[in-house]
């Protein structure tokens, strides 16, 4: 995944341990090589996990690219900043014993990630203090590794589905100047909720993670119902910057449609 125009970042596992690796791919050899060979500016280092729990999968998320800028011929009045926005890593996390799989999620906003780069050299680890501006979630929200158009920007959208009952549709907006314009308006405005409280994953003998895990990213949410149709049955959500995008679950004999909601 492109962090910036000439900074790769890629997830590292190594010993059932996983990291985020940096690479700058001006400076880095130009023929195929290992990782292991690459010299990287940083590497960020996730906390260590229980005994028993090994890593068996990462995917990370962001859109769009560094480089994104709308269409000139939109004339559009505004657009999402280059310089912010938001990965996500979800990382799927198996017991050794009994085999199941659990997953966390972190988000993180990409100015975190730099500001870290210009700062530190070497390993850093994520919840050290070094790094405060980010958030962990165990279990992950719910999403789709298949339809993974989830992120824009700073905005994050979830889906839970209902088995004939209403859906429900959350949007978590990671967007710090609307965060604290709220907090200072005393409110959050439209429906938004404020939740700027450290988030905690407390460790016990049934955590994934060795230790307590603290971190504090501030995030306004929404929540909405859709309500269930028997003619439309959506499977996940998609966001883009104006819309959040409902995806239809399909038969082998049927075509996919989809549900526009603006916002």
């Amino acid at each position: 995944m492109f962090l910036t125009q000439q900074h790769i970042a890629i997830a590292k596992i190594e010993n059932g341990d996983v990291s985020l690796v940096v690479v700058n791919i001006q400076s880095s050899p130009h023929d195929i090589t290992s990782l292991n060979d690459v010299e990287p500016e940083c590497e960020f280092l996730f906390p260590d996990l229980s005994p028993g729990y090994r890593v068996a999968d990462v995917m990370f998320r962001s859109d769009p690219g560094p480089e994104w800028t709308p269409n000139p011929k939109l004339q559009v009045p505004f657009h999402i900043s280059r310089k912010e926005r938001l990965f996500i890593i979800t990382v799927s996390v198996q017991s050794l014993g009994l085999g199941h799989v659990q997953t966390y999620a972190v988000f993180v906003p990409t100015s975190t990630l730099l500001r870290a780069m210009d700062s530190f050299a070497g390993a850093i680890e994520w919840t050290n203090g070094v790094l405060p501006v980010l958030d962990f979630r165990a279990p992950a929200p719910s999403f789709s590794d298949v339809w993974v158009c989830y992120v824009h920007g700073m905005s994050f959208a979830s889906f839970l589905r209902g088995n004939r009952v209403n859906h429900r549709l959350f949007v978590l907006d990671f967007n710090q100047l609307a965060i604290r314009k709220a907090e200072l308006e005393g409110r959050s405005k439209d429906t938004w909720q404020l939740l700027t409280n450290p988030t905690i994953i407390a460790h016990n003998a049934y955590s994934i993670f060795a230790e307590t895990v603290e971190t504090a990213l501030p995030l306004r949410f929404r929540a909405h119902e859709v309500k269930w149709d028997p003619d439309f049955d959506p499977l996940t959500v998609m966001i883009s910057e104006d819309a959040i995008i409902l995806v239809e679950r399909t038969t082998p004999s049927s075509l996919r449609r989809y549900r526009i909601l603006t916002f």
